[in-house]
């Protein structure tokens, strides 16, 4: 009883502390499928050159939107690619009023085989969008 007497006044000012920080109440940013209104490709390409495929499309409408990450599955003649954002609903902190593109995030496609590459970008809504690149 001594003990706790003697920790107390650090621990009532300790308390408040913690349980008003940011990392305590703050949510978790939720991850999302990005729309992708666009994919920038050649028409066609040499076996020796690098694919880059560049996306567009619309992230959210503040800042607490960002594009996060690409998970892809890649095979000699396709590429399945879907683009992830996130999203930090961060209702303690202010997030400035602004519209968030992808603005050409580029990805990178090597080597390439001879034949039709096929390109499909998976949609939120579970569609997909879909390019073929000619291979010389």
């Amino acid at each position: 009883m001594n003990k706790l007497r003697k920790y107390l006044p650090i621990i009532l000012i300790i308390t408040p502390i913690i349980l008003s920080s940011c990392f305590f109440f703050d949510p978790v940013p939720e991850q999302f499928r990005i729309k992708i209104d666009s994919a920038g490709t050649p028409v066609s390409l040499t076996t020796n050159d690098t694919l880059v495929i560049k996306l567009y499309g619309y992230i959210g409408n503040d800042t607490c939107y960002w594009f996060h990450h690409y998970q892809s599955v890649r095979e000699d003649y396709s590429l399945n690619l879907t683009v992830w954002g996130m999203h930090n609903v961060a209702y303690r902190k202010g997030c400035p009023s602004s519209q968030v593109y992808l603005n050409g995030q580029e990805y990178r496609v090597y080597p390439l085989y001879s034949g039709v590459f096929e390109l499909n970008i998976q949609q939120p809504d579970g569609t997909w969008l879909k390019k073929n690149v000619t291979v010389n």
